[in-house]
């Protein structure tokens, strides 16, 4: 009985997680941006031992990266690729009105 973990199945596994489970749902957490209540959800793994196994990988400087904040450069780019995205839309729909009006006019 010593050798049982609290709340143990008493098999002497940690859990019924893979680690490698385990680290696809920390890797799935960092890169996703998504609450870590919906990536359990999705995954079926519970929220403790996620929140758990992602501040051991910090500990281990796994997932050093997760936590750098966004150079100005990259808080720019997504208001540059929306200005560019309506940009090559308008473009795109420029050509298409106007063949639209060439042919009410021919007829």
């Amino acid at each position: 009985m010593g050798n049982q973990r609290r709340g143990g199945n008493g098999s002497g596994k940690q859990g019924k997680h893979s680690d490698g489970r385990k680290a696809e749902a920390v890797e799935w957490l960092i890169i996703s941006g998504r609450p870590a209540a919906q990536i359990t959800r999705e995954l079926g793994v519970d929220e403790y031992t996620l929140c758990n196994c992602l501040n051991m990988a910090k500990k281990r400087g796994q997932v050093e990266n997760a936590e750098k904040p966004l150079t100005a450069e990259e808080r720019a780019q997504p208001k540059e690729l929306r200005e560019e995205n309506r940009r090559l839309k308008m473009e795109r729909e420029i050509p298409e009105k106007a063949a639209v009006w060439f042919a009410k006019e021919s007829l």
